[in-house]
């Protein structure tokens, strides 16, 4: 993986789209990032599959994941494909407002509920909800996993659009809490943590409003403490009694862990709902409140059946 972090991002040229057409056409990975992503992906569905007891074959998801270097939408598109999967990102005919590849940040964003679109079967009542109702939030996102710190900075308005400024990133291997053996004490490890922590300055005028967390390290309590006091530095002390919004903000709604896939699980349900760019006709929420009642009394028969 920390050929993604340091790959610089290639310069598609007609060559290169060649080369990874004709690599395509031969049954290979497009490029050798794409190998390694692909088959990642792919052990995640025999996964899925074996603990689901379902076949994903040529199945639609949506795959969400950091902002790297050298990392593009077509290489995420290209590894769900070389999968034997589709994506809901990588569309041909895909509608130009929607997102490209989704973020983690944008994903853990949905899934902690900010911004959700209520009316999301009609492209155009959305747009309007996303423009009049919601407010924009300059949201600092943390991402700590046994691997590595991940950290960015990033205005967003609704969860599933394109965000409105740039993302200000920085990725940190040597700094997964499986590298606490690598400092002389724990102690040590934790104290250089919190200084990887404070956040940058934002490029936007606006501060930072939203604290947004993620990674199967982020809970253990040594990497909060780090966490509150980075942000002290930052925005002041105390920190936990500068402003409730902040405050309430590092109380996640959905567990850090599984915040990114709940956000990509839910936006994958949007689209197979309703095809985005359209408006649907008035019977359909009737229509598929109907269909989830007549499959909801016939898990609840077959349930019973097995019970008698």
């Amino acid at each position: 993986m920390l050929q993604l972090f340091t790959t610089p991002e290639e310069i598609s040229t007609y060559s290169s789209r060649l080369k990874r057409r004709l690599n395509k056409l031969r049954g290979l990975p497009s490029t050798p990032i794409v190998g390694i992503l692909g088959n990642v992906i792919q052990t995640l569905k025999h996964e899925t599959e074996a603990k689901l007891k379902i076949k994903l074959d040529q199945g639609h998801v949506v795959v969400t994941h950091p902002l790297l270097p050298g990392l593009s939408h077509e290489d995420i598109g290209d590894a769900v494909e070389f999968a034997g999967l589709h994506s809901w990102l990588h569309k041909p005919n895909i509608d130009p407002i929607q997102p490209k590849m989704l973020r983690e940040s944008q994903a853990t964003f949905g899934a902690n509920g900010y911004n959700l679109c209520s009316g999301y079967t009609d492209v155009h009542i959305c747009q309007e909800e996303n423009l009049e109702d919601m407010t924009w939030e300059t949201v600092y996102f943390v991402s700590l996993s046994r691997t590595v710190l991940y950290t960015t900075i990033v205005g967003l308005n609704a969860p599933f659009t394109t965000p409105w400024s740039r993302e200000h990133i920085a990725v940190h291997p040597e700094f997964g809490t499986d590298m606490i053996g690598n400092y002389s004490s724990e102690a040590d490890y934790w104290d250089a943590l919190q200084q990887k922590l404070v956040p940058e300055k934002p490029d936007t005028e606006y501060p930072i409003s939203l604290i947004l967390l993620a990674g199967e390290s982020i809970e253990i309590p040594e990497a909060r403490e780090a966490l509150m006091k980075a942000l002290g530095d930052r925005l002041g002390p105390p920190y936990t009694a500068r402003t409730s919004k902040l405050r309430a903000s590092l109380v996640a709604y959905a567990p850090p862990l599984f915040a990114a896939a709940r956000g990509a699980a839910l936006y994958a349900r949007w689209r197979q709902e309703v095809p985005y760019g359209c408006a649907e006709g008035l019977g359909c929420e009737w229509q598929r409140e109907a269909d989830r009642k007549r499959m909801k009394r016939g898990i609840d028969l077959k349930t019973m059946v097995c019970e008698l």
